[in-house]
């Protein structure tokens, strides 16, 4: 992942945590990422479908999302996904294109 600053990187935090309707107090990146993959480990196998939709919901290119678990088979499928989440973000924080959908509730 690219460098961020630290308001950067806390707004990226913010943009997730309010799209998944999360409260991730922790604003260290290596605990935020671990709550992440967390979640999605937890979705993977207990609502797909839900996972799905969050990944809509949040933009990840589904055709480079596929590309990237073929290629990386041996990483948690997971981690991949969360690191493809908070890249989306930071495209989105960098282009300025954030907190336009941010009323869509997700019920988790």
């Amino acid at each position: 992942m690219e460098e961020q600053t630290a308001a950067e990187h806390e707004k990226m935090i913010q943009n997730i945590a309010s799209k998944l309707e999360l409260n991730f107090e922790d604003k260290n990146p290596n605990a935020f990422r671990q709550n992440l993959v967390d979640l999605i480990e937890y979705l993977i196998h207990k609502n797909p479908e839900k996972l799905s939709w969050i990944l809509y919901r949040i933009d990840v290119n589904e055709e480079f999302l596929k590309q990237e678990l073929r290629e990386n088979n041996e990483q948690n499928a997971a981690e991949i996904i969360a690191d493809m989440i908070i890249e989306r973000e930071i495209q989105k924080i960098n282009k300025g294109d954030v907190g336009s959908t941010d009323s869509w509730s997700f019920d988790m």
